[in-house]
């Protein structure tokens, strides 16, 4: 019992939104019987339960940082 207690304290708002969002998709699936509730009911699940979310913080913001990305390109000239 005491592993499941640190399981779920682990989980932040983002983790029990997704799996309040699969329970909610699943609800509506039960009543609506339309195959698209349960994909989402199942992705949310599945993002909820393995922590998944954008690959390597890819959806993060860089508000407030002095750092912005840059990219360089040179000037194509063509031989004569």
């Amino acid at each position: 019992m005491e592993q499941i207690k640190s399981y779920f304290r682990g989980w932040g708002a983002p983790r029990i939104f997704r799996i309040v969002l699969a329970v909610t998709f699943g609800i509506v699936y039960y009543y609506d019987r339309q195959n698209i509730w349960l994909i989402f009911a199942i992705l949310f699940a599945v993002q909820a339960v393995f922590n998944l979310t954008c690959p390597g913080g890819s959806c993060g913001t860089t508000s407030g940082s002095d750092k912005k990305p840059t990219v360089e390109v040179e000037e194509y000239k063509p031989k004569e």
